[in-house]
Parts: structure tokens; C-alpha cells; sequence
């Protein structure tokens, strides 16, 4: 026989729950043993909802007549049947209530614990002279540990969790088990130093980047960017005509492809067999006389930009990151948008933004709107930075398929106007040359001259313009822009040549000039920088004084508020923040029994701040009481990071009075 011991409240619920727990018993006494396989659940003999055992009151167990201990006992061998109805399981019933199971040991544990006895109210604290507003009154004496880890256990919330470690003003309800309410643990001590150190690192990158003149110097580097939608098609002929048209080999390739691929598994899920075979071809189309290595590749759908640099130039990129942004349906789907590759080359910062957006001659706006989510929702994430935009960027280099139009409607005069190389007075039609003058899209962004006819739409694999029924009128839709200091276009130009899609590809050869460190510079005006901040926090350190650093607590009685005063003075020359503390390994900056309140604060120059210690002993699992000791460990105040710490002894006599000694005898 196993014999479980459940401590109840003696009321009507707690006679009601008994009742229901002997019928149960009965009923199982009554009938066989083994239960019928599936056997349904009978509600007709509890209408009622399922016991429910009654709630302890939180008073002590030799509180004379508010408990009552029974013993409930149960045949051992059906202790094993615990496969029932999971709602009866959880209050300790088998299948049907036919089968008392074995309760939980953790419900077990819960039941044989006492929880403590309420502690009287305290008065509230008083008012504080300073800008900090009143403190809320003291807290209950804390739940003993076990205890704390049963009610947890249960999934009961009711100690709750402490507050991230930060300075903030106390707050009694979301108090941690500790009675002295500590912001200043361990992890905020290693946080604080970090925090500060941190501070002091950006402080000097941002006074480095300042200067960056006296430590850079500006280096041409030439720049290959290409554009082609590829309408579906495969390579089907070598892209050096396109990638490899100048004499000179650039330093940096980058190449967007849109309408890579447009079957239904690239759409839906995002997988292509061509990437890697249009990737292929690029690689082997680069110009042969540099040495190129891939640095990054995204494709979104049928839209993607792949860049390769020299490899002497690689051990220079840094910081690398790519992003996409769909704008397609519904907004969101990757049919159109944008994909981007951002990087550090030297100590400028690029840009390379390849975009596929909305079709049609009349959906002008629609353009407009894709170009402002793809600015406003690509952001790029690294360690170490805040997220950043495209705009953040020193050079952006912005190609793709645009899909802007023209203003003219009829296709026969925008022929004839091209026949005669009007080009001039066909750009005055151009949307995208409209949108941008009028500043509704692509502001601040800049394009070179346009002297080559229109790049759409073609009949494939001729020169010859649209033959279908649908005779689309010829516009610049694949176009090259960029914004940024030191860039020079060279060359700005479509390649008639490649015949594979019903576009022809567009590629334009950039100068721009890098910002390349001299690190001899850079070392010493980094010096300068930092024996600069020194000086500056040597003259500014922060100061505070105390009006007293030794207390004594006399005749200090079991949960019975004592407290001291002092005042501390920001005598320094600049604010400071103040804190208590921890020694090393220490989780607290004072024992559980003592606090300071406020303890953390800023203080202007000259201002002054009464701060109180206060004594408040309370009940333990272990000991009956804490009791402080005869001299207690000093406690730390620290004014800010550099400044020194002050350290003030605490001593008290501890008298017992007629409750502790009640207590002792329980």
C-alpha cells in the first residue's frame, strides 16, 4: 500500500473534494480490476466539472483548527493505471475514475509544502528629496527557495522573473526572491564596463571618420557593370561581346540578369537550374588578361547580380552582405523587386542595387511606388551596425530592367524618330526622365547620355523591332544610374550584338575614385585622437562625496524597519550617474536584510541627494530569521566608469523579539 499525504483546508470544498474521492474509491472497489479495452468515459456519473483539490491558505501548518492531515490510501498495484482521461489524470483519476493513479511527483512535493505566513503591513516609505519620484512600499518577505521552485514547477507565475539588468528606478512589484532590490549584479557590473568601453570605441571610429582626410588618399578603380533580361533564354553564344568589349580589364565586375528564369519553379519555389549555368557563362566571358574571383551572388525569382573582383583586390572587400526585396504580387512576391550586394572596397562603401519592376506603358506609378518599397524595405544587417539603408552607402550603382516607357502612343512616329536618330527629342518622352525631373522617383540619382536607340523589344534572336500582334513601341527600358562623390562615367552603351533575348543588354565602364588608407597616417591620427580623450576625461572625471560612510543599526528587531541617512554630492565638474555596486562574485552590492534608496541615480554639477539605508529582517526557510550579522561586509558605491568607489561599513546588534522567539519554538 502506498500511502499519500495531502494536507487540506478543513472547509465545504475540502469535505465535497473527500466525498468525491471515497465514491471513487468505492466504485473501483466495486468492479473488476481490469478495465474493457477502449472503454468510453461515463459523464453521467460526475454532471458535475472534475474535482478540483482546494487552494492552501497561506498560514502556517500548526495554526490550531484551519488544517486537517488525512491519510488516503490505495491498492498499490492499480497505481500503475494512468493512461485515463486527461483531464481526470491531471487531479490523480485513472480511464472513467475507475483507477486512482499515482499523483505527480512534483504535485506530491507541492502538497507537503507550507507556505509562510503572511507578514503584517509595513508602512510606506517616506518621500525622497530629490527628483525621483516615491518609492512604492516594502515587499512580502520572499517565497523560501524550494518553495519558489515548486510554484514554479506548477507553471504558476508567482515569482516573477527579474528585470533586465539596467539602471532603472526600483520597482517593488516585479521584485526578484532577493529582498534588497540590486540592479547592480554581476552581469550589470560586466555590462556597465562594456557598455562604456563600447562607447569609447565609437566615440573614437567617429572622430577617426572625421578626419579622414589627413589619412586618405583618392584612387581610381575601374568599375564594368552590365544589365540584361534574358527573357527566359539560355546562353546561346559566348558573352564576351557584352562582358569583354574594353582593351583594359576592369577591377570589378558586377552583372544583374532579370527574367533569368521564368518557369514555375523558380517562381514558387525559389530554385533555377539556369543560375548556375548563366554564372557559368559570365565567368568564362570575363576579360582574360585579369585574374577574377566571385565574391557573391543573390538571384530572387529571375532577377540576379553577380559580383567578381580581381584577387588582388579581395584581401580589400570587407563587410559583405546581400539582400532582396519582392514587389511583385500582392506587393510581396519576388516576380519583381530587387536584389542588392553591398561591401566595403578599401574605405568606400558600394552599393549594387539590380531591379525588375512593373511592366505596361501606363503603369508608370506603379514603377515609381516598386522603386520606393525596394529603398524603403532593403536594409542590410551586420555585426556591429545599425541596419542600413541603401542610401547610407558612399556609391550606388542602381541597373536593371526599369520598364519605364515613353509618352508616345504611336508606334510608326517613335520608329521614324529613332530612323533618324532623333534620340534627343525621343528622350523628352521617356517616363523615367519625366519621373526623375519632376522628383517622384530616382532623385538624386544620376544617368549619362543616352546616344544608342532603344534596348525593347525586339523580335528574338533578330535586330528587327516587335513583329507580334501586340507591336510593342521601342523604349530605353534596361538603364544604368548611380549616385555618389568621385564617379566618372566612361562609357554608357547597348551591345546590338547579342541576339538571345527580345532585349539587348546595356553596360556602362565607371572611374571611380576609392578612398584608400595610408595607415601610417592613420595610426597617427588615431594617437592624437585618443591622448585627446584623455585629457579631456582626466579634466572631466566624475566626483562624488559622501556626508558619512560608517552606520550603525542598534537593537534591530525581526520585521521591524530601520534606517539611516546620508547625503551624496556630485562635486565633480561634469553629471554622473551613480550606482551600488557588487564585489567580484558577489550577486548583490548588500546583504539580503539592507538596501539603499535610492540605489542609482544621475546627479547635475553641485547637486545633492539624500539616500537611505534601510534594515528589514524577514523569515527564512533554513534559519527561522536573517539575522545581520555583528559587522557586516562594506558595500560599494561607485559615481561612473574611471571615478573612485567609496566603501562604507555597516554594523548592527540584533535583539530578539517576542515573535522571532514564538518562531524559534515552532
Amino acid at each position: 500500500m502506498l500511502e499519500l499525504m495531502l494536507e487540506l483546508q478543513d472547509d465545504e470544498r475540502t469535505q465535497t473534494f473527500l466525498t468525491q474521492v471515497k465514491s471513487a474509491q468505492e466504485q473501483v472497489a466495486s468492479k473488476p480490476s481490469k478495465p474493457k479495452a477502449m472503454e468510453p468515459l461515463t459523464p453521467a456519473a460526475y454532471r458535475g466539472p472534475v474535482p478540483v483539490p482546494p487552494q492552501r491558505a497561506t498560514k502556517t501548518a500548526n495554526s490550531s483548527g484551519d488544517h486537517l492531515t488525512r491519510t488516503c490510501t490505495a491498492p498499490a498495484s492499480n497505481l500503475n493505471n494512468a493512461a485515463g482521461n486527461h483531464n481526470a489524470c491531471e487531479y490523480g483519476f485513472g480511464e472513467g475514475l475507475k483507477n486512482p493513479v499515482k499523483v505527480e511527483e512534483k504535485k506530491n512535493q507541492q502538497n507537503r509544502i507550507v507556505a509562510s505566513r503572511e507578514p503584517p503591513p509595513v508602512p510606506t516609505l517616506p518621500p525622497r528629496k530629490a527628483s525621483f519620484p516615491p518609492s512604492n512600499p516594502l515587499p512580502p518577505p520572499p517565497i523560501p527557495k524550494d518553495s519558489a521552485a515548486a510554484f514554479q514547477g506548477r507553471g504558476t507565475a508567482l515569482i516573477p522573473n527579474t528585470k533586465p539588468d539596467s539602471f532603472r528606478q526600483t520597482d517593488y512589484t516585479d521584485r526578484p526572491t532577493s529582498w534588497c532590490d540590486s540592479p547592480s549584479t554581476n552581469s550589470m557590473r560586466q555590462a556597465m564596463l562594456s557598455s562604456e568601453a563600447g562607447q569609447r570605441e565609437y566615440l573614437i571610429k567617429h572622430r577617426l571618420g572625421k578626419k579622414e582626410k589627413e589619412y586618405v588618399d583618392i584612387q581610381p578603380f575601374s568599375f564594368f557593370i552590365g544589365t540584361w533580361n534574358v527573357n527566359g533564354q539560355s546562353p546561346d553564344s559566348s558573352l564576351e561581346p557584352w562582358l569583354c568589349c574594353d582593351p583594359d580589364p576592369p577591377d570589378i565586375y558586377a552583372v544583374g540578369f532579370q527574367e533569368l528564369d521564368l518557369s514555375t519553379e523558380a517562381f514558387f519555389y525559389l530554385d533555377s537550374s539556369k543560375e548556375q549555368v548563366w554564372v557559368e557563362a559570365v565567368e568564362r566571358s570575363l576579360n582574360r588578361k585579369g585574374d577574377y574571383k566571385r565574391i557573391r551572388v543573390i538571384r530572387l525569382v529571375g532577377m540576379m547580380l553577380v559580383v567578381f573582383v580581381k584577387k588582388k583586390h579581395k584581401k580589400h572587400i570587407k563587410e559583405l552582405a546581400a539582400e532582396h526585396v519582392g514587389t511583385g504580387i500582392m506587393g510581396k512576391m519576388g516576380n519583381k523587386g530587387g536584389v542588392a550586394i553591398r561591401f566595403v572596397f578599401h574605405n568606400t562603401s558600394f552599393c549594387i542595387v539590380n531591379c525588375h519592376l512593373a511592366a505596361h506603358v501606363e503603369d508608370f506609378e506603379r514603377r515609381n511606388q516598386d522603386y520606393r518599397d525596394i529603398c524603403a524595405r532593403m536594409t542590410f544587417h551586420l555585426l556591429d551596425y545599425p541596419p542600413l539603408s541603401i542610401v547610407k552607402h558612399d556609391v550606388v550603382i542602381w541597373l536593371g530592367d526599369l520598364n519605364y516607357r515613353l509618352f508616345l502612343y504611336d508606334t510608326a512616329e517613335v520608329k521614324h524618330l529613332i530612323a533618324e536618330n532623333a534620340l534627343k527629342k525621343l528622350q523628352e518622352y521617356d517616363q523615367l526622365n519625366i519621373q526623375r525631373q519632376t522628383k517622384r522617383a530616382f532623385v538624386d540619382f544620376i544617368e549619362g547620355d543616352i546616344n544608342f536607340v532603344p534596348t525593347y523589344k525586339y523580335d528574338t534572336k533578330t535586330d528587327r523591332w516587335d513583329s507580334s500582334g501586340k507591336c510593342r513601341i521601342p523604349a530605353w527600358c534596361d538603364r544604368i544610374l548611380w549616385r555618389g562623390s568621385n564617379v566618372q562615367q566612361l562609357k554608357y552603351r547597348s551591345h546590338m550584338e547579342m541576339k538571345t533575348s527580345d532585349h539587348k543588354p546595356v553596360s556602362s565602364l565607371f572611374k571611380i575614385g576609392v578612398k584608400v588608407v595610408d595607415e601610417q597616417r592613420q595610426k597617427r591620427v588615431f594617437e592624437d585622437i585618443v591622448r585627446a580623450m584623455d585629457r579631456m576625461e582626466n579634466d572631466c572625471l566624475p566626483s562624488v562625496s559622501l556626508s558619512r560612510i560608517d552606520f550603525t543599526f542598534k537593537d534591530v528587531k525581526f520585521r521591524q524597519l530601520q534606517k539611516e541617512r546620508f547625503l551624496i554630492k556630485n562635486d565633480g565638474q561634469v553629471p554622473c550617474h551613480f550606482a551600488f555596486i557588487p564585489k567580484p562574485n558577489d550577486p548583490n552590492y548588500c546583504k539580503p536584510w539592507l538596501r539603499a534608496e535610492p540605489s542609482d541615480g544621475f546627479l547635475e554639477p553641485s547637486e545633492t541627494l539624500e539616500i537611505y539605508l534601510e534594515v528589514y529582517t524577514t523569515s527564512s526557510p533554513s534559519l527561522g530569521t536573517t539575522c545581520p550579522a555583528a559587522s557586516a561586509p562594506h558595500w560599494r558605491l561607485c559615481a561612473a566608469s574611471g571615478s573612485r568607489s567609496e566603501r562604507s561599513p555597516t554594523s548592527s546588534t540584533w535583539e530578539r523579539t517576542a515573535v522571532q522567539k514564538r518562531k524559534s519554538r515552532w
